[in-house]
């Protein structure tokens, strides 16, 4: 049976977990328990996040071509193969809107939910069935 030091290893990985365990580290702590490097990345990140958002407003036009500060931030506290997922699902989003557009209204968030929850599902499953032995 795992144990919480568990998390975070290859078997259990989660991120999310992660990413919060080091928030409630970095509030129990302050700043001075952070590593340097870590507190450089902290900057860089908020001043990458604010810069874009600023240019954003600045030039509304080009906005379909600044990238999301938010899907920038997530992008680096999610596994790499979410981020595919996320991406494969947004091209096949685009591609199904681009040649049925009035379908694609229509189905493309009922299909990726059923998508995303059936993903959820089979991890519990598997869980289940892995702590019961059977796989």
């Amino acid at each position: 049976m795992p144990t919480p030091e568990a998390i975070g290893n290859d078997r259990f990985p989660a991120p999310s977990a992660q990413v919060w365990k080091a928030v409630a580290e970095l509030l129990a702590k302050g700043f001075h328990a952070l590593d340097p490097t870590a507190i450089w990345a902290l900057a860089a990140g908020a001043a990458a996040g604010i810069v874009l958002t600023l240019v954003e407003r600045a030039f509304p036009k080009a906005k379909p071509f600044i990238p999301s500060p938010a899907a920038m931030g997530l992008a680096f506290v999610i596994p790499t193969w979410n981020c595919l997922s996320f991406f494969a699902g947004g091209l096949a989003a685009w591609w199904f809107a681009r040649r049925s557009p009035a379908l694609a209204e229509r189905y493309t968030i009922p299909v990726a939910s059923g998508l995303i929850a059936g993903e959820s599902l089979l991890g519990v499953a598997v869980a289940l069935l892995s702590a019961a032995g059977l796989l």
